[in-house]
């Protein structure tokens, strides 16, 4: 089959139109399909993730580490956290300062280790738990 020059630039620039078009789309559905994937393993492990840091900011207060105001805005952050993860809601869960959050909940691990009501390799379980969660909300505070 002879090809012209003419005809082999018109399939090279379909070709450029249709991964142009591809690459549109994908960019369009990048951030849509990133929460429908990003939220529910971030809803899955609220709850553990939320006690253990509720107990580490009742370890703080318990220590003298934490003034009562400091814990009660502590607290109404992870309300709201929870509240945005319930709603899928990108936005509220920007406005979360998850970094502030996240020690108390490594700390809350630790009162449990230190408290006997868990061992060494539960701890960790529960640290990779937290790593992937700290992920995870890092990674919807980027979505677009």
């Amino acid at each position: 089959m002879n090809r012209t020059p003419t005809t082999i630039a018109a399939l090279v620039l379909a070709l450029a139109l249709s991964v142009f078009a591809v690459a549109t789309i994908a960019s369009c559905a990048g951030p849509r399909s990133k929460s429908v994937t990003l939220f529910p393993a971030a809803e899955l492990a609220w709850p553990a993730v939320s006690e253990d840091f509720h107990r580490g900011v009742a370890d703080g207060l318990e220590d003298g580490d934490l003034p009562q105001p400091a814990a009660d805005e502590l607290r109404s952050e992870a309300e709201a956290l929870g509240r945005a993860l319930d709603a899928r809601d990108v936005d509220a869960v920007r406005a979360v300062p998850w970094p502030i959050m996240q020690p108390w909940v490594d700390r809350g691990i630790d009162d449990k280790l230190l408290d006997g009501e868990i061992g060494p390799g539960v701890a960790a379980s529960l640290r990779e738990q937290l790593a992937k969660f700290t992920s995870t909300i890092d990674d919807i505070q980027g979505i677009l």
